[in-house]
């Protein structure tokens, strides 16, 4: 009543009662939304183990039952591995994986066994697989990240105004270097460049790096900073030490995933430029292994709860559009978290078993032709816009 008292004393009462009761309708669509989607948030499962059903076969008991530890092996594999390249890599390698395929089963139980008319025993098994065992396994084989979709990595700049753009870039492509070395997919910096000073949105935007890296549909990156130090000259040689910082960061979200800095020992050339470089080389060397591994660590814990994606939907101007939009993400994602809800903008994080592009068509499939008739889908890395 003291609202509507308030607004007497301002606007006509003609005025009000025509605008009431859009008002009151925004103020329960509101309250219907913000209580409703309160519930979205699926409960996280635990993805550290994998229930698989496998059969094996072999001329006695134990043969059989390897053979279907292998089996269980291979189909938890090969969820991740999907195109012709993955799959030769992999065929090259997994008998290093199946000769300890047993090593990776926790526990099974057999469901059924019989002589099959060739004589072999045929043993069908329920097996819970380690998925932490798995891909310590396949991350020593350097499957890994084929697995994660091998994914690209940008290494740019920490700030424009560094005092040290030379040596910087020195640094960035002496670290693609050493990722393509083992099998990264890299940005290359004269492109990352190119479109950081050309682009009128970046060269606008207050972070730059995340806005880079999700323009050039980078998964990762890396940001370098250098402190160079002259400690002493003798003889006309120059005495120098470094500072090397590297941060690395998830790219659809921002999520720093590391911070590694090292400190060169002191080197001495005749050039103190060559001398500088010398310093960036062996930091890059002692810095980079341990902030692979917990880039590797986050790619183990990702992929046993499947890929994460930030989903943005635009535009749903009803409750029922709404909730069947949310229902499906619900229904095909192993875990979904809300972010952000307001009117005609949601935002979630998911986790899904596959690829953006399988995600992407699963989702559409399963919409309401209402729905998926009228959207628009754009992707930056692992966002994903869905424009209505």
């Amino acid at each position: 009543m003291y609202f509507i008292k308030t607004m007497t004393s301002i606007w006509p009462v003609q005025l009000i009662k025509l605008l009431l009761p859009i008002i009151l309708l925004n103020l329960i669509t509101m309250i219907v939304v913000n209580v409703g989607l309160s519930q979205v948030n699926s409960e996280p499962r635990d993805f550290s183990y994998k229930t698989i059903i496998s059969t094996g076969y072999g001329r006695n008991h134990k043969a059989a039952l390897r053979n279907a530890f292998e089996s269980a092996v291979e189909q938890t594999v090969g969820i991740y591995i999907k195109s012709e390249s993955e799959v030769r890599n992999y065929q090259l390698k997994k008998h290093k994986i199946l000769s300890y395929a047993e090593g990776y089963i926790n526990s099974y139980s057999i469901i059924d066994k019989y002589i099959d008319q060739q004589n072999n025993v045929v043993l069908k098994i329920k097996a819970v697989i380690s998925n932490q065992r798995l891909y310590d396994a396949l991350e020593s084989l350097q499957i890994l990240q084929m697995i994660a979709g091998n994914p690209t990595i940008l290494v740019f700049f920490e700030s424009f105004k560094s005092r040290n753009p030379r040596y910087i870039r020195h640094a960035i492509n002496s670290v693609n270097e050493y990722l393509i070395q083992y099998r990264y997919n890299v940005v290359d910096l004269e492109q990352a460049e190119k479109l950081a000073f050309t682009d009128s949105s970046l060269m606008a935007s207050q972070n730059i790096q995340i806005d880079l890296a999700q323009q050039l549909k980078a998964d990762i990156y890396l940001t370098v900073d250098i402190i160079p130090e002259r400690t002493r000259t003798v003889s006309n040689r120059q005495y120098v030490k470094a500072k090397l910082t590297f941060k690395c960061f998830e790219s659809s979200t921002a999520k720093i995933l590391g911070v590694s800095t090292s400190y060169s020992p002191e080197v001495s050339f005749d050039r103190i430029e060559t001398a500088i470089e010398a310093c960036i080389d062996k930091n890059i060397k002692e810095a980079l292994p341990p902030l692979l591994s917990r880039v590797q660590s986050f790619w183990k814990r990702s992929l046993t709860k499947g890929n994460n994606f930030e989903i943005i939907a635009i535009n749903l101007d009803n409750i029922s559009k709404k909730f069947a939009f949310i229902d499906n993400l619900k229904s095909i994602c192993r875990e979904v978290k809300q972010e952000e809800i307001t009117t005609n903008f949601l935002r979630f994080t998911v986790w899904y078993a596959g690829f953006g592009e399988d995600f992407i068509r699963e989702l559409s499939e399963n919409l309401p032709n209402e729905l998926s008739n009228e959207m628009d889908v754009q992707t930056r890395g692992k966002r994903i816009y869905f424009i209505f």
